[in-house]
């Protein structure tokens, strides 16, 4: 009667080690998922931030710098035509 007993209490604690280390494993992935959401989450704030960064630089040259950009512009528009409508030579 005894060792039916002592078999019982054993098992039982077998039980419960068992459930408690599942538990462990089970809340290790859901960890490593939230570390992924906010790593995802991170490094889209960090994009947002270099693009309005970008543009923020871009705008500040381009009104420092606009009629130099509207000549350069139109020097291009103006070379790329030439060489466009250029006759091929003939001999």
């Amino acid at each position: 009667m005894r060792s039916t007993y002592s078999d019982t209490i054993a098992r039982e604690q077998q039980i419960r080690e068992l459930t408690h280390e599942k538990k462990i494993v089970s809340s290790i992935p859901t960890a490593r998922t939230r570390q992924g959401e906010r790593k995802f989450y991170e490094i889209f704030i960090l994009a947002i931030i270099h693009f309005l960064f970008a543009v923020f630089i871009l705008g500040r040259f381009t009104i420092n710098n606009g009629p130099l950009i509207q000549q350069v512009y139109y020097a291009f528009i103006d070379t790329s035509n030439d060489t466009l409508n250029e006759t091929p030579l003939t001999y």
